[in-house]
């Protein structure tokens, strides 16, 4: 159990910390009206689709708080848009819903 929440905290964390260099490599390029800007959200999209498929689903009450903090996250970037720019927050509500799905997923005995 710990291993998992300390797995998918580290993931977590990593999306949390490169944000930063994310929002600065966007800014720097749109102001340019380049197209690299694109560049930066195509990158963080593989980061948190590929962070998401190693986090460790299985358990329901670690993906009950996961799904509750991108739920905060999204709404607190959606209100203050302080974090990300718009397509990142697009990309943890539908990490949100993922989770979601896989909350309410019945098992089956098969």
């Amino acid at each position: 159990m710990k291993k998992i929440v300390r797995r998918n905290l580290i993931l977590i964390l990593i999306q949390i910390i490169l944000v930063i260099p994310y929002n600065y490599l966007y800014d720097y390029y749109s102001l340019r009206l380049n197209t690299f800007s694109y560049i930066a959200v195509i990158l963080y999209a593989f980061l948190c689709g590929s962070s998401f498929m190693l986090m460790n689903l299985t358990n329901k009450g670690i993906n009950t708080v996961l799904a509750a903090y991108y739920l905060i996250f999204t709404l607190f970037n959606i209100h203050y848009s302080i974090f990300s720019y718009g397509p990142t927050v697009f990309l943890f509500f539908l990490i949100f819903g993922a989770l979601l799905t896989s909350i309410l997923k019945k098992k089956h005995n098969d």
